[in-house]
């Protein structure tokens, strides 16, 4: 199963929060410092964090699947660059409303730079972060290619040498040796055959018909040697 893209919930109010006390700093050790405002520049930053944390969570991931674009610069940043002034522009101005002793129009401008340096870092350090889960899952699927390959291959291996038909032909070698059998040397020698003709097959998708006449002589010539008269094999090849 694909993993999701995922950033922890923690890391982003965490980071947004701590991003608010860094901006109220400067207020805070003002000689004229005002709790009210340093609560609202606390509350317009943090606020402005966690929407563009996850405007750019949610629209980064969606724009590159429906582009394929991998591009750091593109329309998305642009895009995320004007929804982050809305956004900051709104939060401003509800700011304005709570405290409209304040000077607005420096106020907004301050305001709007701030947004645009967070925006531009946090959809940086997303984008990075995305582009890593997408090399992370190719690097994931060739894994699970290469394990259900080999997987295939081992079931095949399992299925060209045979067990029981391994077992049978060295009880009949066995047989065969005991009753000094003039025929051990070759039976010996188109058991290697079959086994080496099978396992080097393996690789190989077609076989020349010489192979494939080759692997089977040996085989029947295995089971001849087993079934002796019980055994009748003809061949006949059409032109």
């Amino acid at each position: 199963m694909k993993t999701p893209f995922y950033i922890s919930h923690k890391l982003i109010w965490i980071s947004s929060i701590s991003l608010g006390i860094l901006t109220s700093i400067p207020k805070i050790v003002d000689h004229n410092f005002i709790l009210s405002e340093g609560i609202a520049d606390f509350g317009v930053t943090t606020g402005f964090a966690l929407l563009i944390w996850y405007y750019n969570i949610y629209s980064i991931p969606a724009y590159t699947k429906k582009t394929g674009s991998k591009n750091v610069i593109s329309p998305q940043l642009f895009r995320g660059l004007g929804v982050g002034l809305v956004l900051m522009f709104v939060l401003s101005s509800i700011q304005y409303y709570i405290l409209s002793h304040l000077n607005f129009g420096p106020k907004m401008l301050m305001y709007e730079v701030r947004g645009v340096l967070i925006n531009l870092t946090f959809y940086m350090f997303i984008h990075l972060l995305y582009q890593t889960y997408l090399n992370q899952q190719v690097v994931r699927e060739l894994e699970r290619s290469m394990s259900a390959n080999l997987a295939a291959q081992y079931e095949l291996l399992k299925q060209q040498v045979n067990p029981h038909f391994l077992f049978n032909s060295l009880n009949t070698l066995k047989y065969m040796v005991e009753s000094n059998d003039t025929q051990s040397a070759e039976f010996i020698i188109k058991l290697a055959d079959f086994y080496r003709f099978t396992l080097g097959s393996l690789k190989l998708n077609l076989l020349p018909l010489g192979e494939e006449l080759q692997i089977m002589d040996s085989y029947i010539y295995l089971l001849k040697a087993r079934f002796e008269e019980g055994l009748v094999v003809s061949l006949n090849l059409g032109r």
